[in-house]
C-alpha cells in the first residue's frame, strides 16, 4: 500500500468507515491497467468482526465478512469472500486477496490481545 485516506462515508450505516487507499500492483500488466491503482473500501464494524466491501479499477468489487466465532472453546477467524470481476483479472485478483488474509488475521489477533489486556 502507497496511501490512505479516510473519505465521507457515502449512505453507508453510521459503524462504517470509507477509505481510498493507493496501491501499487506490479503484477497488472502495464497494457491492461497502470500498476498504481486507487480503490474505495468501507469497512463495516460489528460485535464479532467487520465487513468490507472494495470497489477497484476494471470493475473489480470484492466482498469479504471477517468475523470471530467460538468453536469448542477456541475462537476462530471465520472469512467469506466474494470477488467479481472479469476472467481476465481473477487470478490477479484472487491472488492479492488470498494474501492479504495473513495480515487481516493478524489485526484481529491484535485486537483481541489489547482488549484481553484491556
Amino acid at each position: 500500500m502507497i496511501s490512505y485516506t479516510l473519505v465521507p462515508a457515502t449512505s453507508s450505516p453510521p459503524n462504517t468507515k470509507s477509505y481510498r487507499v493507493i496501491n501499487d500492483m506490479p503484477q497488472i500488466p502495464k497494457a491492461v491497467h497502470d500498476a498504481k491503482v486507487t480503490i474505495e473500501i468501507e469497512l463495516t464494524d460489528f460485535e464479532n468482526g467487520v465487513e468490507a466491501l472494495v470497489h477497484a479499477p476494471l470493475g473489480i468489487v470484492q466482498k469479504g465478512d471477517w468475523k470471530i466465532e467460538g468453536k469448542e472453546g477456541e475462537l476462530v477467524l471465520v472469512v467469506k469472500m466474494e470477488i467479481s470481476c472479469s476472467r481476465l483479472l481473477m487470478g490477479i485478483t484472487k491472488g492479492k486477496a488470498e494474501s492479504n488474509h495473513p495480515l487481516m488475521g493478524n489485526s484481529f489477533k491484535e485486537v483481541l490481545k489489547t482488549e484481553e489486556l484491556g
